[in-house]
């Protein structure tokens, strides 16, 4: 299994199986500002909450370059530098946000991760359904080979779920037969490496 899918998987299994809140959020569209037109888009962010304000997951949106090379014109996003990236998001007031995206990984020779980190912020529009939407910019922490910053708008919804594990999961399942399984009686009392011994 590719790395990065089982970091997504495992980090999603986690979120889960923690007791704190979990965001879900999904971008939709965007607008470059190189092609500067609405275009479709569909990338996954799951993230769970350290603390009230700080957010912390990874998404499938591509970190992607252009193919830059001397006496040539650039080819653009031509280049797939990583298929998952870290995302952090803090919350500075009730409505905005600030955001910043990591690759997982730098394949491309001669480019490192941090020639890829993408930093911005957004606003949310709250409604009453919990169902969010919010409208955020983020650019390149450094310019490229051809000094741009590859901005870009992104709309997306998103929606915060409560990740307390259920009775009716399966971990909590398997703890209540580990725990039954502990304190069976045996033949000459209760399993005597997890309770003193009784002198005679």
């Amino acid at each position: 299994m590719n790395k990065n899918i089982f970091l997504f998987i495992l980090f999603y299994l986690f979120s889960f199986n923690s007791n704190s809140q979990v965001l879900f959020k999904a971008d939709i569209l965007e607008i470059t500002d190189t092609d500067k037109k609405l275009t479709e888009k569909l990338d996954l962010f799951l993230g769970t909450y350290i603390n009230k304000n700080l957010v912390v997951g990874f998404t499938n949106e591509k970190a992607i370059a252009d193919h830059v090379l001397y006496g040539y014109n650039p080819v653009k996003d031509s280049l797939n530098v990583s298929n998952f990236q870290l995302f952090l998001k803090y919350t500075l007031q009730k409505n905005t946000f600030f955001l910043i995206k990591i690759p997982t990984k730098d394949d491309i020779a001669g480019m490192s991760i941090f020639d890829r980190i993408r930093v911005g912020g957004g606003y949310i529009f709250h409604s009453e359904n919990d169902l969010d939407f919010d409208l955020s910019y983020d650019l390149l922490l450094k310019p490229n080979q051809n000094g741009w910053r590859k901005g870009k708008i992104t709309i997306g919804v998103s929606k915060i779920l409560d990740a307390n594990i259920p009775k009716t999961s399966v971990s909590f399942r398997l703890f209540q037969k580990f725990t039954k399984w502990l304190n069976t009686p045996l033949e000459n009392g209760y399993r005597q490496s997890m309770y003193y011994s009784k002198s005679n």
